[in-house]
């Protein structure tokens, strides 16, 4: 648990150092809600994937949109409390104490999400169809 928490801290940092020249009131909101989408595709994907190969359960899209939005609610309401923002940027975490790896793995993780949210349905819709 450890890993996943250091993991979400350096997301968090990554997300805050792209989104803080952005003038708005509540950018640690906006972080927050960015990083419970990303996590709530990839739970969505792999359900999806998981239903349409082995069960061939086509995927209904209120599913889809309650999965990711309960991601997004769950990591505000674990993460938004000040002092662990305030500790996570004080720290300023990195991926393995590297700057640019950290932002080349905060890129890649974002792009993937990305991928992952445009191709998810061809890919459930490909394997529903090879079921039936």
């Amino acid at each position: 648990m450890r890993y996943i928490y250091s993991f979400l801290d350096t997301l968090y940092y990554q997300f805050y150092q792209l989104y803080h020249f952005i003038p708005n009131n509540d950018i640690h909101f906006k972080v927050l809600a960015i990083i419970g989408c990303s996590f709530g595709f990839i739970l969505q994907f792999s359900l999806n994937f998981l239903l349409s190969k082995f069960i061939c359960y086509a995927e209904i899209m209120l599913f889809y949109y309650l999965v990711v939005m309960a991601f997004s609610f769950f990591s505000v309401y674990k993460y938004y409390n000040k002092s662990r923002v305030k500790r996570i940027l004080k720290l300023k975490p990195y991926f393995f104490k590297n700057k640019k790896l950290s932002h080349f793995l905060t890129v890649l993780y974002f792009l993937s999400c990305f991928i992952i949210y445009l191709f998810a349905a061809y890919i459930a819709k490909e394997n529903f169809n090879s079921c039936v």
